[in-house]
């Protein structure tokens, strides 16, 4: 069995990081443009891209490296990005360990892909359920996955689809989701990792890969958005964005976000979960024919010396992986 070989990649390098993503299906939470609209910048993180490789695999994980203490930890950064490969991956997990050992790394939540995630890393007692996502088919003709929502939704976005003039002007609809984001999510009582700076919003909206619909109000302003990364294999859902009264638009312009994805080649999109469990938003989600999807995170420990010494700092249980992770940074 060949050794895998590893590196990373920072941020000042975008080409190359790109580069490296081009044999390999990934999200755009691997992408370096989406990872440098949230991540640079940031002066409590650095961020990387792992990558390991042999003569007949690859395999590669974007991660947030943080200092604790004196110390080092890692967490995977925001999106669903987490271990994606191609090839033989054997050697994988013992590349991993041995790289995590040698860069100082103390401990890790590393948090997988619905659908791209590969297996060959991590030991069953590191591997978690989190929480589940909705994956949407895209491979059918658009009539039948229309066919396939709920049966008030079917009438109801053919009605949109037929009445509402679709706004695609690409600078507008910038504009006019950055202003209409924030009011939105603290509506719904959003948890603040959804809550971002309007240049980190900017950044994300003005992506090659992020495609934006929007709807009008009367007066002609922009009242509803829906942001979808149109990647290959696998799309996801991005966000929504309204003024109160423009929430019936949600459906229909989402719609057109998967659609688009689907035309630039996305056998599924990803729509997310609930932003709290039993919430209306999963039952949004669930209602255009989506499947719920387990998804899985692993918790591993690579300093178990200071990861004890941390956690006792703190008065956290360093052998009780069942909740926040690392343990000495619950809140």
């Amino acid at each position: 069995m060949a050794t895998m070989r590893t590196r990373t990649i920072t941020l000042d390098d975008p080409e190359l990081w790109a580069a490296e993503l081009q044999d390999v299906p990934h999200s755009i939470a691997h992408d370096p443009a989406f990872r440098a609209a949230l991540d640079r910048g940031r002066d409590d993180v650095t961020s990387l891209l792992f990558i390991a490789e042999n003569d007949d695999g690859k395999a590669l994980c974007p991660i947030l490296e943080r200092s604790v203490e004196g110390h080092l930890d890692i967490a995977t950064p925001y999106g669903f990005g987490g271990f994606v490969g191609r090839g033989d991956l054997n050697g994988l997990d013992s590349a991993w360990r041995e790289f995590s050992k040698h860069r100082g790394y103390v401990a890790g939540y590393l948090a997988q892909h619905p659908s791209l995630a590969c297996s060959d890393v991590g030991a069953a007692d590191e591997r978690f359920d989190s929480s589940p996502v909705y994956l949407l088919d895209l491979r059918p003709e658009e009539e039948a996955i229309i066919a396939g929502m709920s049966r008030r939704r079917r009438p109801s976005l053919r009605r949109w689809l037929a009445e509402v003039e679709v706004v695609e002007d690409r600078a507008e609809l910038v504009d006019a989701f950055v202003r209409l984001y924030p009011p939105h999510m603290s509506r719904l009582g959003a948890a603040s990792v959804y809550f971002f700076g309007d240049d980190a919003l900017r950044r994300m909206a003005e992506l090659d890969d992020v495609v934006l619909f929007g709807a009008r109000n009367d007066a002609g302003e922009i009242e509803a958005v829906s942001m979808v990364a149109a990647t290959p294999p696998c799309a996801d859902y991005l966000f929504f964005a309204a003024t109160e009264d423009a929430r019936d638009h949600s459906v229909g312009l989402i719609w057109c976000g998967l659609r688009e994805a689907r035309r630039r080649g996305a056998d599924w999109v990803n729509l997310g979960g609930a932003i709290r469990e039993g919430d209306g938003v999963g039952e949004f989600k669930r209602r255009f024919g989506a499947t719920l999807t387990s998804t899985t995170c692993l918790k591993q420990i690579y300093d178990q010396s200071t990861y004890h010494t941390l956690c006792a700092e703190k008065s956290r249980n360093p052998d009780d992986r069942s909740g926040y992770f690392p343990a000495y940074r619950a809140p």
